[in-house]
């Protein structure tokens, strides 16, 4: 059940990133998109975007599956990369996206209780032509 709600999470998700129109078209943003049973944040890079940006942390206890996924608009020339980080820094996983409207994702258990957070880099560090979403999830 709780496999099928992380589906129906991922799809749903992807449909906002292909429906959502930025308001402003040169700075990243973060969101937080959590729920009462889904603590998540969000980070979005637009063109013209150089480097990469971090989301705000989500607490995750020891042993808990932190989810997290990226997907591209079909504007971005350039394929992102999702990194998850715990609160020292220290990467646990990655996924990648493929420009053009590309997507992944995947799941890690979190090695200890703590804050963890994602970081959305492109692949284009010089003419910023990404344009993508990552996101990082724990379900209470």
């Amino acid at each position: 059940m709780k496999k099928l709600y992380f589906i129906a999470t991922f799809v749903l998700t992807v449909l906002f990133v292909i429906n959502f129109n930025p308001t402003s078209a040169d700075a990243a943003s973060r969101e937080n998109c959590s729920t009462s049973y889904v603590r998540c944040q969000a980070v979005t890079i637009y063109p013209g975007d150089k480097i990469g940006y971090s989301s705000r942390t989500i607490y995750v206890p020891s042993g808990g599956e932190i989810y997290f996924g990226v997907s591209t608009y079909s504007d971005s020339v350039f394929q992102v990369g999702a990194y998850v980080y715990d609160g020292n820094l220290n990467q646990l996983d990655s996924v990648g996206a493929s420009g053009g409207g590309g997507d992944g994702f995947d799941s890690v258990t979190a090695p200890h209780s703590g804050f963890y957070h994602i970081v959305l880099k492109s692949g284009d560090s010089t003419q910023g032509r990404s344009h993508a979403r990552a996101y990082l999830q724990y379900y209470n």
